[in-house]
């Protein structure tokens, strides 16, 4: 989701503020249109540079590093 935030929007967030969106866009799916979703974007991805954001680190642990084209 980072990823796809950065990609798609220009927010450079940080894990917490991650799966903050990741929870947001499943309440969003289960309610359907029509309702209002609001989370906090609690941190930023500065801290997270040395591993969070650095493709080698992420790439070595099995993580993907690509941005997902859509998020269905």
């Amino acid at each position: 989701m980072s990823r796809w935030l950065m990609a798609n929007d220009g927010l450079f967030v940080g894990s917490s503020a991650s799966i903050n969106c990741v929870a947001a866009l499943s309440i969003a799916r289960f309610l359907g249109p029509g309702h209002t979703i609001v989370t906090i974007l609690a941190d930023s991805g500065q801290r997270h540079l040395t591993k969070f954001w650095n493709d080698a680190a992420m790439t070595d642990l099995g993580h993907s590093v690509v941005a997902p084209g859509s998020l269905d």
